[in-house]
């Protein structure tokens, strides 16, 4: 178990510091590089390229995921059948702020938060005007 954290460390301190040590001799070995501004650039161009694969790969993606998921909840309807996060199918009734009532059977209603909404299964009508409901995917 000491070998295994030894050469993870080893293995961390050489990936981490040869780009440094690399940079080092490249500026050491050519005085007018280190005059250069392009010098500057592209000591810092990794870290601004992992800065854009991190926005664009985790990010962003993020983001876009939780404005529709607003702009879903923001939607909830009447007559609107929802799947809960607990994984209870039911159909609103009412909705009056963050509360939900749903129907789950004839006689039986529960009143839901309106961060608990998983999914929207069926809207009330599609959004061409169709009198069939809509299945939102």
């Amino acid at each position: 178990m000491r070998y295994l954290s030894l050469s993870v460390k080893l293995f961390s301190a050489l990936i981490f510091a040869a780009p440094s040590l690399a940079l080092a001799q490249a500026l050491a070995a050519d005085p007018a590089a280190s005059k250069s501004p392009m010098a500057g650039l592209m000591t810092f161009f990794p870290i601004l390229a992992f800065g854009a694969i991190f926005y664009f790969l985790l990010y962003r993606p993020q983001q876009q995921q939780a404005k529709e998921r607003k702009n879903m909840l923001l939607g909830v309807k009447r007559s609107d059948r929802v799947l809960t996060a607990g994984g209870i199918y039911g159909t609103v009734v009412n909705a009056r702020g963050d509360i939900l009532d749903l129907k789950l059977a004839d006689n039986l209603k529960v009143e839901v938060n309106r961060q608990y909404v998983a999914k929207v299964i069926v809207t009330a009508l599609a959004e061409n005007g169709a009198k069939e409901p809509a299945i939102v995917k």
